[in-house]
């Protein structure tokens, strides 16, 4: 019998593994994360995008109702906490689907049920390899760098991780010399049993049975029973058996122990150089010993057996080898072997022939032998055993899962590297094992998949199983503290304490146990059966416990409030409201109120555990504690535990309940009893006991540290006590962390210290600890490391350098009372089950130098796509250098399935700023296009705001300070792959120091370039941000109504009504909603508007009454859809539609948006937002103007709140409250003064409602208690009143008081509790609840920056204009001027100090550097108001500084500038390389100038023109001149040069300005006239004598003069457009040319052809589909809102193309009218059309709207085929004339000019 190697020599080992009876200590289920991407992928689960590391992408909020039955999108978080959480779509009416089983018990689990917790989901595949080894090298060495590499890949698709335990090395002589391999390696197959998906044992079976090793335990009755046999027998050896085992009574039940070599033989692992003799002579002797012990067990086993002493079950124990135990334990006595486990059976053919076994010495690998008398012989009892098992194995499992190869053998054994046959065997080898690996992991993982839907919870399946899991162990080995569980047990039964109760003792003290306890006895508690029930398996009770700290959903305080609130919802079936929880102030506010809803819902006692508020993240100031529940619900208890003195919390805790003290437990010390019951009961789980002077010595220890995590150290310790040692002999720590610094201690003596070093500390500051895959590849990273691993034998696969897998395994077992199982960005992660244990690792293994090596080993592991290769000198084996070696590391994609990756990168980057090199962080992280996408679309883009500001503040880095400013600008960019693309290049300057920025945009431009689309390619940065500049400017919005959740509501233009005023008025407006986060802004034209306008933030609409229908209007924002509910279905026989117009209305909405009331006139109506069921309906008496509308639903409110004036003449208020269910007004309160609008607001929470106004000179507040109606005391000050805003987050709001003065009211109190008095008038402000912020804008151009303690953080003091208004939000500022625009600054970009300009000058020689060079020249076109391109790859510009610029194109280079006195608004080129400019605002004038001589050409163009048109052979210019009386037209000849008056047209009214075009036969000049106000209210009352005309809206008449009628000077009647066959304008917006004398006339959502020489002017039918031309209700519905603006013709004549105010463009066939396809648009522009142009060839149209988006389509389909939001409006765009460019003119603070490549999609 052949005995393992010299553990020295570098031979493998053979190793042995089965037994159930050793399985005594366990391991916990592993926590694992959610469905699998694949599934999710088939199965249609938008909700759970799982990663290849198994992590939810979707870490934004649950989207709101509309997202869910609009766009059914997925779930995550925006917020810049990181991933909060999965989301639960709205339940759909019908029939529900059957639950799965696996959901129900979820929901079990969910309510608290701790009787049938389901196993946490799998994410890994890790497979223990079982075969014998010496035999099998060739086969694993090809698994290792063939068939792993595939199935690493492909478990990455599927969105797991892989791993092989594969422990045929790294044993070494301190494994050998405790015996306890063995059982480490049976514990790994068991731990890959439970935790792999798919398979967890594959079996490598060849000809050889194996290594049968000692037994490391025997019972007392089989050692016994051997040892008699063995003396019946007279066999040799007994003393020597005697000798090694020892009888261990503290054994349960007592038994043998083999003792450790180096007891016996103590230079067995004496590695000393001057004890080498003695080593080599302690390792023959062990060796001998064990092989006549090995031969006299088996002897006696087998005699036993047969004299039926023994049966031969527990005989074949003792007989069997290595690989038998693993193949039985993994595969035959396996649950479920066919869908876990595979075989491969290999049979040499011609092994063990004589001619073998005499000549070829590598037949001893292969076979089992037997040397005698230096002869070898095959053993024939191995042979027998070992064809047992493979004919067992055939049977055992189906013949898909085995697979048997016959292999001719070869002189030296397998070896493909020399014979063809072999070759051909380890391909067919290596791909059946990747297949039928393949095979299983997908059978399992349908299986798997279907355990839940986790769209169906807001609750994370994994986070809840995780906690559960926990609290079960946690009550395991529970015992004492029945004192203090009785007071929780009394706290939660008592109704009448509203208060949270506080749990605290010192660390180790036990309240993690008690926690978990106290879960657990719920059910005894509230007494099972009583209370009534739900039905079958209900809790009548619902338990919800977090330990925080545990996981990544359970760091922050928001994560856990969410977790908390969404898992209620799940029970009760809420869906909850986005806006609650947008924020954490939101959340916190909301919270109390959904607690509430579901206690009153539920009708059962609600009872939360929070376990270690100290574990916490400090984010959102958790250690306050203010966002915890402090006055709780009836029936909703809330218990929480903390250190005493970490952060302060117990302190905060006890100064937000001064009066409850009583609420506050300290954890009792242990009692001795209670401590000998812990060890007794602990000693019994481990099959331990001790003797009792045993026990005294330990107790007595304890009692100078009586600490529960003490007592654990102790007992872990004595556990490992044997009864035969005596007292004095041991030795134990007096503190815990001198326990376990001794514990460290002994570790690194028996493990070594470097590999004990490097492992702890890694665990230590690895994120959430690392998974076991994780560590062993950062193991095997560490030179250090494999330089000492290596020290005996060289990496036996070559070029492979990797830590072996069991050297962690043992660790790890000797740890395994120390660690736990978390779950961690999908993966399953191992870390320290105590916070002293991290203290202790962080300052043995990790002080700060040390610990920054380890983030960067990690960061390098974590970083590389491919694996690590990495050359290493392994010193110990004679300087054996490997080039290039694979350290096999885990590949680690750069992809948003890998969320472990991403978060894991930044967070060691952090950590590691003084050691990795910060130009390949740069490359890795923040400046590389691949990160960004993958971590916006794994974590969202504020997580990534946040983790780059953290980078920029840590170092300063310029470059990632510009990636920030650029994500802070731009974030709903990145969600979208080329619109990120887009917008890095256009944002992004680069410059020769700036190589990362330059590298991002590079990849950013080449991932433009091969998309196989059509798009747009910025030519250079030409929307990088300029110092001073706003990342947004909107113009042409002068009022603001308000903000509501981040989404500001503007609009052009309101005129308020005043509270005394009589009657209303229609208001035509184009309103805006501004979304502060995102920055998008969609505009809306809107007619006959009679409310101010109400936005549903959650569903995203507008709404607001129109008088027009006597309607309420609900406009889609997103997707512009109108929706019209007669007011008439609202209120019931009571309202006639003539009234709406002579009526004030009003909308408002519940909190949650789901009920809305509107009120027209006196009468107010209820009704359900989603179907329009009304739910009640009164009429307010005695408020003769209602200017406030409220509508209050919760627990105990049902109200609505009017308020507003009586009667103009006694100027005082009424307040209304109306209660919806009793359908009675239950309180009339009047007050003193008249409350305007925006002058009565309900908080959030509905407890008060708060109205003010003046009387002369003093200010009045009225407040009121609105569940109970209680008006509480009246506040005057001594000064008027202005503005109030009430808190989102607390009971507080601010008033503004007078003009120079803030004060902030405590509505609980009604006092007065902070002010501020401003230098100066206030002209506006706005407060950020969340951050905690004041924005002031000052009379003295002035904007401050305050805290709400009123401390100014800031001031900016001019450059952003006059202020009306100001916002702040999302860290944003956002100023409405004077001037009507609205510019949005990043908030540290607004109030930084202004920095040089980026721009200096540059000289030629310099722009033609680099392109960044050219993308500063470009920048500096500042003044630009118009744009040229020419034939000859030229533009010219000219602008608002005189210079005019001719550029190259190509190379964006200045050709050459000159002066030219005129800031244009319009520019042509005319023939001989003549620019005609105009300037149609200031100045009235032409100027004719030519780019060759640089000089004007023309001095006599007329003054005061109107505007003009060039020809189309660009010879002649038309021009309308306004002389004394009436318009002129003038004809410039370019080629002449000469300009002369041609007639004056008779127009018989008066214009305020026109624009002019021809008609394509260049007859007719067509004229779009504005008319005088007078004119248009002349034309209105036309209108109303006939009573047939619709009304008209819009501001111009169109005109025609016929330019051939008339060659000599004189006037000329021009032509006009009036309605057909009368004498009435047609008022209208725009004309353009069509065909021949035809053009195209815009009015209303009409488009008109008039015919100019019969007059005939309307719309027309096309023949062939009997459909109007170009009539936009035919395709989008009769609600489809405003007038077509734009118009452009393709320049083959092909296409017309239609932009309107509603954000659509209709590409429309120029013959029949129809849009191309028959078919509404694909997309739309988010605000009205502006531009519209085609490419010369015809084939792409660009658009643009006032909302700062641009737009390409495909005009032979008519859809949209790129997008780009450029933040600020187009002013001028157009193709060069070879197509290959679009320049735009943007107007920002200064003229801005872009300039893009256009891609074409290849055919």
């Amino acid at each position: 019998m052949l005995s393992p190697a010299d553990p020295s020599s570098g031979f493998e080992l053979e190793l042995d593994t089965n037994l159930s009876h050793i399985f005594q200590e366990g391991s916990e289920l592993p926590l694992t994360s959610k469905p699998f991407k694949k599934m999710s992928q088939q199965k249609g689960l938008p909700g759970v995008r799982v990663s290849s590391f198994g992590q939810d992408k979707n870490n934004k909020p649950p989207p709101s109702r509309g997202e869910r039955t609009k766009k059914a999108k997925g779930y995550g978080y925006s917020k810049d906490t990181g991933s909060r959480g999965a989301a639960r779509p709205q339940k759909r009416p019908g029939k529900p689907p059957a639950r799965r089983e696996g959901e129900v018990r979820f929901e079990l689990v969910l309510e608290g049920n701790m009787s049938d917790i389901p196993p946490s989901p799998r994410s890994m595949v890790r497979i223990f390899l079982s075969s014998t080894f010496s035999d099998m090298r060739a086969e694993r060495n090809a698994l290792a760098t063939k068939a792993y590499p595939k199935l690493r890949d492909f478990c990455a698709q599927m969105g797991l991780t892989f791993q092989v335990v594969d422990l045929r090395w790294g044993v070494t002589a301190e494994a050998t010399n405790n015996h306890l391999t063995t059982k480490i390696c049976l514990l790994e197959l068991e731990n890959c049993k439970k935790v792999s998906l798919g398979p967890s044992c594959i079996a490598l079976i060849g000809n050889r049975y194996g290594y049968r090793p000692l037994p490391h335990q025997v019972s007392v009755e089989e050692f016994e029973l051997l040892d008699g046999e063995a003396t019946a027998l007279g066999l040799q050896g007994l003393d020597i058996l005697r000798d090694w085992y020892k009888k261990d009574d503290n054994s349960i039940p007592p038994a043998y122990f083999l003792s450790p070599v180096n007891s016996k033989l103590p230079h067995f692992m004496d590695n000393r150089p001057e004890n080498e003799e003695k080593r080599k002579a302690d390792v023959e002797a062990w060796y001998g010993a064990e092989g006549q012990m090995v031969a006299l067990i088996h002897a006696a086993a087998l005699s036993a057996a047969e004299k039926k002493k023994m049966t031969n079950e527990r005989a074949l124990f003792y007989l069997m080898s290595v690989t038998e135990h693993e193949v039985r334990n993994g595969i035959l006595d396996a649950e479920e072997p066919d869908r876990h486990s595979l075989v491969f059976l290999r049979d040499l053919k011609g092994l063990g022939e004589e001619e073998s076994l005499s000549g070829d010495p590598a037949t001893v690998r292969y076979k089992d032998m037997n040397r005698t008398d230096e002869k070898l012989t095959i053993d024939k009892d191995a042979e027998k055993y070992l064809n047992s098992l493979r004919k067992e194995l055939a049977c055992s499992i189906k013949a898909d899962n085995v697979k048997a190869y016959t292999v001719k053998w070869a002189y030296g054994g397998v070896n493909p590297e020399s014979y063809e046959s072999h070759i051909e065997y380890i391909s067919n080898f290596c791909d059946n094992f990747v297949s039928g690996v393949k095979d299983l992991i997908e059978q399992d993982q349908l299986a798997k998949d279907s355990v839940i839907n986790q769209r169906n919870f807001y609750s994370l399946y994994s986070e809840i199983l995780h906690h559960a899991h926990f609290c079960q162990t946690k009550c395991r080995s529970f015992c004492g503290q029945d004192g203090t569980l009785k007071k929780i047990r009394d706290y939660i039964l008592d109704p009448s304490n509203r208060k949270p109760l506080v749990v605290y003792a010192d660390s180790g003290a036990g309240k993690t146990s008690v926690m978990a306890m106290a879960m657990n006895k719920l059910q005894e508690w509230f007494g099972e059966g009583e209370g009534g029930g739900k039905g079958d398996g209900d809790n009548n009770y619902i338990g919800v416990i977090r330990f925080l700290g545990t996981s990544p959903h359970s760091s922050d305080a928001y994560k856990v409030l969410f977790g908390i609130v969404g898992q209620l919802a799940d029970i009760t079936g809420t869906i909850l409201q986005p806006q609650s929880y947008k924020t954490m102030r939101a959340l916190a506010s909301s919270a109390q109120r959904y607690f509430r809803s579901a206690c009153l819902s539920l009708k059962r006692p609600v009872v939360v555990f929070l376990d270690s508020l100290d574990q916490l993240q400090d984010q959102f100031d958790a250690y306050s504690c203010w966002w915890l529940p402090l006055l709780l619900p009836a029936n909703f208890k809330l218990v929480v535990s903390t250190l005493p003195k970490e952060h302060d919390i117990l302190k905060n805790l006890q100064g937000l309940m001064p009066e409850d003290l009583a609420n506050f437990i300290e954890l009792p010390l242990l009692p001795d009893s209670t401590s000998v019951e812990i060890v007794e009961k602990y000693l019994t789980d481990k099959q331990r006991s001790i003797t009792d002077p045993q026990m005294r010595f330990m107790l007595d220890a304890f009692k100078k540290s009586p600490n529960p995590l003490y007592l654990k150290l102790l007992m872990d310790e004595a556990v490992t006590w044997p009864s035969y040692t005596d007292v004095k002999d041991l030795f134990l720590p007096t503190t815990v962390r001198a326990a376990i610094s001794t514990l460290f201690q002994g570790l690194e003596t028996k493990f070594g210290l470097e590999f004990v070093r490097a492992s702890l500390g890694l665990l230590t500051v690895g994120l959430n600890g690392l998974s076991e895959v994780e560590l062993e590849d950062a193991l095997s990273c560490s030179d250090d490391v494999m330089v000492e691993t290596y020290r005996f034998h060289d990496p036996p696969v070559p070029g492979i350098v990797r830590v072996p897998q069991v050297m962690w395994a043992r660790l790890r077992y000797d740890l395994r009372e120390y660690l736990v199982e978390r779950p961690s960005q999908g993966q399953t992660t191992l870390f320290w089950y105590h916070r002293q244990f991290i203290q202790v690792a962080s300052e043995r293994y990790a002080s700060k130098d040390r610990a920054a090596k380890l983030h960067a080993t990690l960061f390098e592991m974590f970083a590389a796509e491919q694996g690590i290769k990495r050359s290493i000198t392994l010193t110990h084996r004679a300087n054996l250098h490997i080039k290039d070696a694979d350290r096999n590391t885990t590949p680690q994609p750069m992809e948003s399935e890998n969320a472990r990756k991403l978060e894991c990168l930044t967070y060691h980057v952090k950590y590691s700023l003084k050691t990795v090199d910060q130009d390949v962080v740069k490359k890795i992280t923040y400046c590389n296009l691949k990160f960004l996408r993958a971590k916006v679309a794994s974590a969202g883009v504020d997580k990534l705001i946040q983790e780059s500001n953290e980078y920029v503040e840590a170092t300063g880095d310029e470059e990632v300070r510009a990636v920030h400013t650029f994500l802070t600008a731009h974030k709903k960019a990145m969600s979208d792959t080329l619109a990120s693309a887009f917008s890095i290049v256009a944002s992004i300057s680069v410059s020769p120091s700036t190589p990362n920025l330059e590298t991002l945009v590079n990849a950013a431009r080449e991932h433009l370039r091969e998309a196989n689309q059509s798009l747009l390619i910025p030519s250079f940065a030409c929307l990088a941000p300029r110092t001073g500049e706003p990342v947004d400017v909107y113009d042409g919005l002068s009022f603001v109504f308000g903000k509501k959740s981040d989404v500001v509501l503007l609009a052009n233009k309101w005129e308020q009504v005043a509270p005394d005023a009589e009657m209303p008025h229609e208001q035509n407006v184009a309103f805006a909603c501004l979304d502060m986060a995102t920055l998008d802004m969609n505009k809306y034209i809107c007619e006959q508007v009679m409310s101010a306008p109400y936005i549903n933030v959650d569903n995203k609409d507008l709404l607001f009454i129109s008088s027009e229908d006597s309607s309420l209007v609900t406009i889609d924002w997103e997707t512009s859809k109108v929706t019209k509910t007669p007011l008439s279905s609202l209120f019931t026989g009571t309202l006639r539609p003539e009234r709406v117009a002579k009526s004030f209305c009003n909308i408002s909405a519940t909190s949650d948006e789901k009920k809305m009331v509107v009120s027209v006139g006196s009468e107010v109506c209820v009704f359900e937002t989603a179907s329009k069921k009304v739910t009640g309906q009164f009429e307010a008496s005695g408020v003769a103007h209602i200017t406030n509308l409220h509508i209050c639903i919760g627990p105990g409110v049902n109200t609505v709140i009017v308020a507003g004036s009586v009667f103009k003449e006694d100027g005082k208020g009424h307040i209304l409250f109306w209660d919806i269910g009793k359908n009675a007004i239950t309180d009339t309160i009047e007050t003193s003064f008249c409350i305007k609008k925006g002058a009565s607001q309900v908080t959030p929470d509905h407890v008060y409602h708060i109205a003010f106004g003046n009387s002369g000179s003093t200010g009045l507040i009225e407040i009121q208690r609105v569940k109970r109606v209680e008006r509480l005391n009246q506040i005057k000050v001594d000064q008027p009143l202005a503005r109030m805003l009430v808190s989102e987050t607390s009971q507080e709001a601010v008033f503004q008081v007078g003009y120079i003065q803030l004060r902030i009211l405590d509505l609980e109190k009604q006092v007065w509790v902070r002010s501020l008095d401003i230098q100066g008038q206030i002209v506006a402000f706005d407060v950020d609840w969340e951050d905690d912020k004041v924005l002031v804008a000052h009379a003295d151009d002035t904007v401050a920056l305050y805290n709400l303690k009123f401390v100014k953080l800031v001031q900016r003091n001019s450059g952003f204009g006059k202020a009306a208004h100001v916002s702040t939000s999302e860290n944003h500022v956002m100023v409405v001027t004077m001037d009507c625009k609205v510019k949005i600054w990043d908030e540290k970009a607004f109030f930084g100090t202004d920095s040089s300009n980026l721009g200096a000058a540059q000289s030629n020689e310099e722009k033609k550097g680099s392109d960044s060079q050219v993308a500063v020249c470009m920048s500096e076109i500042l003044d630009a108001t118009c744009f040229i391109v020419t034939n000859q790859k030229e533009m010219i510009t000219l602008g608002r500084s005189n210079v005019c610029r001719v550029w190259s194109v190509d190379t964006m280079i200045v050709l050459k500038e000159f002066n030219v006195d005129i800031c244009p608004t319009e520019m042509v080129m005319a023939i001989n390389r003549t620019v005609l400019a105009f300037d149609g605002i200031t100045k009235k004038k032409m100027v004719a100038f030519s780019i060759d001589s640089c000089k004007t050409v023309c001095d006599t163009l007329p003054e005061n023109v109107m505007c003009f048109t060039l020809m189309k052979d660009k010879s002649k210019a038309v021009l309308v001149v306004m002389e004394k009386t009436a318009p002129s037209i003038h004809i410039y000849d370019v080629k002449a040069n000469s300009s002369s008056c041609k007639f004056t047209i008779n127009l018989n009214f008066k214009c305020v300005r026109a624009q002019v075009c021809l008609t394509p036969s260049e007859r007719y000049a067509v004229l779009t006239i504005e008319v005088t106000t007078e004119e248009q209210e002349a034309i209105a009352q036309m209108w109303t004598k006939g009573g047939k005309f619709p009304e008209q809206r819009h501001p111009c008449r169109f005109s025609a003069v016929d330019l051939s009628a008339a060659s000599t000077k004189g006037t000329v009647n021009a032509s006009h457009v009036f309605f057909r066959l009368s004498k009435v304008p047609q008022l209208g917006v725009t004309a353009a040319p069509y065909r021949g004398n035809t053009v195209m006339v815009s009015s209303r959502r009409w488009v008109m052809f008039w015919d100019i020489p019969t007059g005939n002017c309307d719309q027309t039918i096309d023949k062939a589909s009997r459909k109007t031309k170009m009539y936009r209700p035919n395709w989008l519905g009769q609600e489809c809102q405003g007038v077509n603006i734009v118009f452009a013709s393709s320049p083959d004549k092909h296409y017309v193309a239609v932009g309107s105010e509603d954000g659509y463009v209709f590409v429309n066939g120029a013959e029949s009218g129809m849009p191309v396809g028959m078919k509404t648009p694909s997309s739309r522009h988010p605000s009205p059309v502006n531009h519209a142009c085609f490419n010369p060839k015809s084939s792409i149209l660009a658009s643009a709207c006032t909302g700062g988006y641009l737009k390409l389509w495909d005009p032979k389909t008519g859809n949209c085929v790129f997008s780009a939001s450029l933040g600020v409006e187009v002013t001028k765009m157009t193709f060069t004339p070879d197509g290959n460019k679009l320049v735009a003119l943007i107007s920002a603070e200064r003229g801005r000019l872009l300039l893009f490549d256009v891609k074409e999609k290849a055919n």
